[in-house]
């Protein structure tokens, strides 16, 4: 596994974890920061790998 991948999971872990904790905590506008965020990095695109596809000219 990449080590980019591991990170990213470990970040969003993280930031879940953080979330739930500030929301029982009510503090409600870290926590939902926090899932926000959360979110976008689960929604990043992770680069594997490129495939090129060489159309012919019409």
């Amino acid at each position: 596994m990449q080590f980019s991948v591991i990170v990213l999971a470990a970040a969003i872990i993280w930031l879940v974890a953080l979330g739930i904790r500030d929301l029982r905590r009510k503090a409600y506008l870290w926590g939902a920061m926090s899932l926000l965020v959360a979110a976008a990095v689960i929604l990043l695109p992770v680069p594997s790998h490129t495939v090129t596809i060489d159309l012919p000219n019409p």
